[in-house]
């Protein structure tokens, strides 16, 4: 996934390994969660950089 600039929704929750209800609760709850890009109606893709570094921006917060 290195080689993509953006990746698929399948994608995007290998990338934070994550589940596809957990990805959908960070894009309705956490604003600081990269936004999706709309390519049609049911085509829905994110930045592979602005995930990484969402994700780097986790490290040492705590769980809840």
């Amino acid at each position: 996934m290195d080689d993509k600039l953006v990746v698929t929704v399948s994608d995007a929750v290998k990338l934070l390994s994550i589940s596809r209800p957990t990805l959908y609760r960070y894009i309705k709850k956490d604003p600081t969660f990269p936004k999706a890009i709309h390519l049609t109606e049911k085509k829905v893709v994110f930045r592979v950089e602005a995930l990484k570094k969402w994700l780097a921006s986790k490290e040492g917060v705590p769980c809840i």
